[in-house]
């Protein structure tokens, strides 16, 4: 879980970094949610989880880069990770699941403004 939360903080930093670079003023808006919706989604990941299991060390989480270059191959990549991540969680961990969904929705979302909306 650690890997996953220090991960998902790298995807908040690359998306707030593309959403400043970016010309596009639909991507600027579509990234700027994403940021803005991780934050929150992650932190209540990550409390949910330490609520159950106890405190992580994120200092020594190991981190998937990100394409930090192009908006779309970020959040498509993103997508991906999102998915496969999916995988290592505890079946019975409804609770977890379902914020895990949530933040799937999210990617998803965006992922629909910038390949369509741009």
């Amino acid at each position: 879980m650690k890997d996953l939360i220090a991960t998902l903080f790298h995807a908040r930093d690359a998306a707030h970094e593309l959403h400043l670079k970016t010309r596009s003023f639909a991507a600027h808006l579509a990234l700027g949610d994403l940021y803005a919706a991780l934050v929150e989604a992650v932190d209540g990941l990550a409390e949910t989880y330490q609520g159950k299991y106890g405190l992580l060390d994120l200092t020594s989480a190991a981190v998937q880069p990100f394409n930090r270059q192009d908006a779309v191959t970020f959040i498509r990549e993103l997508a991906t990770f999102a998915e496969q991540s999916k995988a290592n969680f505890n079946p019975a961990d409804t609770h977890l699941l379902n914020d895990w969904d949530t933040l799937i929705s999210l990617v998803y979302k965006t992922k629909y403004k910038l390949e369509n909306l741009v």
